[in-house]
């Protein structure tokens, strides 16, 4: 399943920021709590994790670009994906098994 890591409420009347740094690249895999992108808000440089296990698949962050809350950072193929397809269908060694 493809999912949006979105840019989350950083504090208190934060509404935005300037990308410093992206951390991430299409194709790269990627863990719950890995950094995506690094943010400058007028209080702070904040890193922002990933919420989500899987691999990248489009980066639309660019550094120096101003992000809003709920803008889309980049998607994720997560990992959720993969194993509900697996469970879809017998293995094959659930074929092989003697009765």
């Amino acid at each position: 399943m493809i999912e949006a890591i979105k840019l989350p409420e950083i504090g208190e009347n934060v509404e935005s920021g300037i990308v410093v740094a992206v951390h991430v690249k299409e194709g790269d895999s990627i863990a719950v709590d890995d950094t995506v992108i690094e943010l400058e808000t007028d209080k702070a440089l904040v890193e922002i994790p990933s919420p989500f296990n899987g691999r990248i698949t489009e980066v639309l962050a660019e550094a120096g670009a101003q992000m809003n809350v709920g803008d889309v950072i980049a998607r994720v193929e997560t990992e959720a994906r993969n194993e509900t397809e697996g469970q879809d269908r017998p293995s094959e060694a659930d074929d092989d098994t003697p009765t």
